[in-house]
């Protein structure tokens, strides 16, 4: 049996201890949990990607130059979309109201798609 996926509790246990965001502590729990599972890691951001269903104003991310994201008005990967391509550093992202406020799934890609 394998018992590294296991690691996310620790992960969420050690990051709140340590008064973590509770945002950036689930979600790498998650993201570890998801690959020491045997999940490849696109896969498992898709998955977070399928479950984010809330209203957006702004966001924050580090892509890596190579990759892309990509948001859906539709859960469903459908509708209209908002593309973000990485520049492998911080960015934030103020304005999200091409879509209506009505994100619904996002993946990560390789730009070349």
């Amino acid at each position: 049996m394998n018992y590294w996926p296991l690691i996310g509790i620790l992960i969420v246990v050690i990051g709140f201890a340590l008064r973590f965001n509770p945002l950036m502590v689930v979600v790498t729990a998650a993201l570890a949990t998801g690959v020491l599972g045997g999940l490849d890691f696109i896969a498992v951001v898709e998955a977070l990607g399928k479950a984010f269903n809330d209203k957006v104003s702004s966001l924050r991310f580090l892509i890596p130059s190579d990759m892309k994201i990509v948001f859906w008005e539709d859960k469903d990967f459908g509708g209209q979309s908002l593309e973000f391509k990485g520049e492998n550093k911080l960015q934030e992202f103020s304005k999200l109201d091409t879509l209506g406020d009505e994100f619904s799934s996002f993946k990560l890609l390789n730009r070349t798609r």
